[in-house]
């Protein structure tokens, strides 16, 4: 395992521009997730958003700085007429400046989508899927199982998405069932699958913890049941694990036990592969690094601040200003974030999928004593 150092982060950031351009289209949500960290007063459609004309001016400056991508991101981007107006206005606008694009929704509104916008083409499609029926609308509450699934056949058939991705959060109340899934969908057609950690969700009713702690899936049942099974489901098919820190309360014994070697990849993740089986770490210092953020008002904002009820409080700016600039637009957050890692992290081995953003460490508290 490689070991990190301060010196070799703030430089990377000098020398790097962010090759994805997130766009968040709106503020609402048709679903109540178990596992979402956004607070329910944000699910409004009454902030202000950008017109297509402004997001136009943001997109083609974003190309000019070398942009390669930019991903879709909702809160659920195919909610109502106006939105995936936005959405179409998005991608064909992306495409005449050279970009991939890609979108990410709840296949709640994608049919819709698709009979307004039949000629709609874009490079990968993802569809949040959390199991089979049952399971699925218990996690997802307000979403239609068969609903979903017939977006996904939908989606293969017209051929709308180069890639088409199914994503699921794996919890306490699926995993056991992600082999069923997997084999479900395996007869419907050619996907990838993309699954990740649970992020804990940030306190905003007393019931969230609780909540945090009934949904949570501990560092052995990962290590004995889940990796096993992804990795036999990576014979067949492409299998993405994103894994976060805050997922894990021993999250660096956690890697110790998982890993041999780590790969640096594009100055951006940290990856770890084994044949279609891949591994990668998220951190917000990473997405930081590799992503402009844009709410829906032109904001540059973290994806900590989508936990907010205004969003774009915090802000770091406007999107358009900082893309006139030679300047990496989160620089100044990144270098104050990499200022705040303990300084003994960067000696230690699981550095580099945590990057010092896990505060509560047991490995640091020990170090302390």
């Amino acid at each position: 395992m490689k070991k990190g150092n301060k010196q070799f982060f703030l430089k990377s950031i000098s020398d790097y521009y962010p090759r994805c351009l997130s766009i968040y289209i709106n503020s609402a949500c048709n679903l109540r997730c178990l596992h979402c960290d956004c607070p329910r007063k944000s699910y409004t459609l009454n902030n202000p958003e950008l017109s297509a004309k402004e997001r136009e001016k943001i997109i083609k400056k974003f190309a000019t700085k070398k942009g390669e991508l930019v991903a879709i991101i909702g809160r659920e981007p195919l909610l109502t007429a106006d939105s995936r107006k936005k959405v179409y206005a998005v991608i064909k606008t992306a495409q005449k400046y050279g970009l991939k694009c890609g979108l990410v929704n709840n296949g709640s509104f994608f049919h819709k989508f698709m009979e307004e916008y039949p000629d709609a083409k874009m490079d990968y499609i993802d569809f949040s899927i959390e199991g089979l029926k049952e399971t699925h609308e218990k996690i997802r509450r307000g979403s239609d199982f068969k609903t979903v699934e017939k977006a996904i056949k939908l989606a293969v058939k017209s051929k709308v998405a180069k890639d088409i991705y199914l994503a699921t959060t794996i919890t306490s109340l699926n995993y056991q069932e992600i082999e069923k899934l997997f084999n479900h969908f395996q007869k419907i057609g050619k996907f990838k699958y993309v699954f990740h950690t649970l992020v804990p969700t940030i306190p905003h009713k007393r019931d969230d913890d609780r909540q945090n702690n009934y949904l949570k899936v501990s560092e052995r049942i990962y290590l004995k049941e889940i990796l096993p099974i992804l990795e036999k489901m990576s014979k067949r098919a492409n299998v993405l694990l994103d894994i976060y820190p805050v997922s894990f309360k021993n999250f660096p014994e956690f890697i110790l036990e998982i890993l041999d070697d780590l790969i640096y990849i594009n100055e951006e993740f940290v990856f770890a592969k084994k044949n279609n089986f891949l591994i990668r770490f998220t951190t917000t210092l990473q997405t930081l690094m590799s992503t402009i953020v844009a709410s829906p008002d032109g904001k540059i904002i973290t994806m900590e601040d989508l936990t907010r009820k205004n969003c774009s409080e915090n802000n770091m700016g406007d999107v358009l200003g900082a893309l006139e600039t030679n300047q990496h637009p989160n620089f100044k957050e990144i270098k104050k974030r990499i200022n705040q890692i303990d300084k003994r992290c960067f000696d230690k081995t699981c550095f580099l999928p945590c990057l010092g953003q896990k505060t509560d460490c047991k490995i640091l508290k020990r170090s302390r004593k």
